[in-house]
């Protein structure tokens, strides 16, 4: 009798149907999100600046005639979040013996608040009329009934309306590519390879993001720009009439250059190194194994390079809701060292290699909300354009080794040592005296992350106050300024503390200073200390970089945890302080902190 297939082995097809299913449901989905604004292009294209821009070109061709106004002013319409304006006129003009009327005053009909040119005209018109003084108008000899009193085509109206145009399409243009471009079918994985079920995982060799990173740069850059530049011109005719805060204005047009400088380095980035190709080994990485593989880079092999390299577990998940949701990432794990360089044909081989603690999450695929990633970091400092990688990779808990690769970890990289050392000289001084150790740790080092933290909670400090006099219920804005308080707390104490802290033969002495000021002894007997262990402090991101902040704590035989040293970034770099203390004051390492 044929027996039915079993379940475990149609899951992987199972997986791969729901999976196909959603990523088509989600496809269609962005079509129907791209439509909207496919029409609001359209729109504004069709209604309003595509017939501005004819009758502008129309009304070139016109010829001058006068006019006697009937009536003339300004209309105002108030609404609740805004107020707009029109100029306004009815006039009679002749035209070879005929008389006719009209009431059209500018191109681009309409009302709006856009700098100050329907004010402006309709006062001008008021007075032409109380005056009884006639004024120029704009004769379509082809058609005399049509006229015009202002035939100028304003500048700020067209760029706004194209910047509409330019957002709308754009937008609605890259949601349409993204949804509908062609993409790799994923394969049907055995039910212990699930890596093989995402397209750009099915083979050993992983992609850079550099080429995705080009994209979004100058598509970021095209959309601020074609906002920012309007605004800039607004704000600059505003702040000539006299109107001196709009030069706050001109902030958004130098953001745009910002954004553009950071496209043009992308660009050369790529264009100096090309695509970039990570070969796995072993493939996928493994946890509780090791995670490594090769680039080739087309860069003359030059031994006086350093190239960074960093291995991150990282959880990505979705804060807050509606408007403020936001995408961020936390660092689960991370290990850093320098990649293996090498001569190869005509270029440079990199390679990586580390080791991967147990009990670590693996890669999800990014179909639900909450995910975790792994992630590969190169960087390295060179003439002109810098090298600056990253891959996103399939680690799972396979346990296995390296087959190919025979230049050793990236963490023992003989610079490796040499670096970690001038990092932790730049946080603290540590030195041996009789009987163990001295370790200062000056005020103001590793600011960077502080300031970033003291700005925040200024900012939510700020918030709470100026919303006092809004409709903001009391308890969220006691809310916001209890945590701005505390951030800016928080990071300003970090920001001035100093340490001092001496281990001999009979004590433990740990003296903090603020700006100088005592903040705080601690005395211990020395037989009291039990081990040394690393806490992670805090962490600090820029664009894909995560930077992870270590101390060094001393434990106590009652379970007491003793801070005496602090801001030294990475883990293997607070491993090697944490070793060399050890070694200096003959306190050990409390099993697996050094590695943690």
């Amino acid at each position: 009798m044929t027996q039915p297939a079993s379940s475990g082995a149609a899951a992987p097809q199972v997986r791969l149907l729901s999976r196909r299913r959603r990523r088509a449901g989600g496809r269609w989905g962005l079509v129907l999100f791209a439509l909207p604004f496919l029409i609001g292009c359209v729109f504004v294209s069709k209604i309003a600046l595509v017939p501005m821009l004819v009758d502008a070109h129309r009304m070139q061709s016109w010829v001058q005639g006068e006019a006697r106004l009937s009536s003339a002013g300004v209309d105002v319409r108030r609404s609740d979040d805004s107020t707009t304006y029109q100029a306004r006129a009815t006039y009679t003009y002749e035209y070879e013996g005929l008389t006719y009327s009209g009431d059209r005053v500018a191109v681009g009909g309409g009302a709006d608040n856009i700098g100050d040119f329907q004010q402006k005209l309709g006062q001008e018109l008021r007075r032409a009329y109380e005056s009884g003084r006639p004024v120029p108008v704009w004769i379509d000899p082809d058609d005399p009934r049509e006229a015009v009193l202002n035939r100028d085509l304003r500048f700020e109206l067209l760029a706004l309306l194209g910047a509409l145009a330019l957002i709308s399409g754009g937008v609605a243009l890259g949601l349409l590519w993204f949804a509908l471009r062609k993409r790799p079918t994923p394969a049907v994985g055995a039910p212990d390879k699930p890596w093989l079920e995402v397209p750009e995982w099915a083979s050993p060799e992983v992609r850079s993001s550099a080429r995705r990173n080009v994209y979004a740069a100058w598509f970021f850059a095209a959309f601020w720009n074609v906002i920012a530049i309007p605004v800039g011109f607004m704000t600059t005719l505003e702040f000539l009439d006299g109107n001196r805060p709009a030069i706050f204005g001109l902030l958004f047009p130098l953001a745009g250059l910002v954004l553009i400088a950071w496209a043009l380095k992308a660009t050369a980035n790529w264009r100096r190194f090309g695509a970039t190709v990570l070969a796995m080994d072993p493939y996928p990485g493994a946890i509780g194994g090791q995670v490594g593989g090769t680039i080739d880079l087309r860069l003359p092999y030059d031994p006086r390079l350093a190239f960074n390299t960093t291995l991150s577990c990282l959880y990505s998940y979705v804060s807050g809701s509606g408007k403020n949701r936001r995408r961020s990432e936390r660092v689960v794990w991370q290990s850093e060292g320098i990649a293996h360089a090498q001569s190869h044909m005509r270029g440079t081989r990199l390679e990586v290699l580390f080791d991967v603690d147990q009990g670590l999450p693996p890669s999800d695929v990014k179909d639900q909300r909450d995910y975790h990633l792994w992630r590969l970091s190169l960087a390295a400092d060179m003439p002109g354009v810098d090298f600056d990688r990253s891959f996103e990779i399939p680690v799972f808990p396979t346990g296995e080794q390296a087959k190919a690769l025979r230049s050793g970890l990236s963490t023992e990289h003989p610079l490796a040592a040499e670096v970690r050392g001038r990092a932790i000289e730049r946080v603290l001084d540590m030195k041996r005296v009789a009987g163990g150790a001295e370790i200062f740790c000056p005020a103001f080092t590793a600011p960077g992350a502080k300031l970033a933290g003291l700005a925040i909670g200024i900012v939510l400090l700020a918030a709470a106050l100026l919303t006092g006099g809004t409709d903001m219920p009391r308890v969220l804005r006691f809310l916001l300024g209890a945590l701005g308080g505390a951030v800016t707390v928080a990071s300003l104490y970090n920001l001035v503390l100093s340490l001092r802290v001496r281990i001999d033969s009979s004590q433990v002495e740990v003296r903090k200073r603020l700006l100088g000021l005592p903040a705080g002894n601690a005395t211990i007997p020395r037989r009291d200390a039990k081990s040394l262990v690393l806490k992670q402090s805090y962490s600090s991101r820029s664009g894909n970089r995560h930077r992870i902040y270590y101390k060094l704590q001393l434990l106590t035989r009652d379970e007491r945890r003793i801070t005496i040293a602090h801001n030294l970034v990475g883990r293997e770099t607070a491993a090697q302080a944490l070793e060399a203390l050890s070694e200096m004051t003959s306190i050990p390492v409390a099993s697996g902190e050094a590695a943690a």
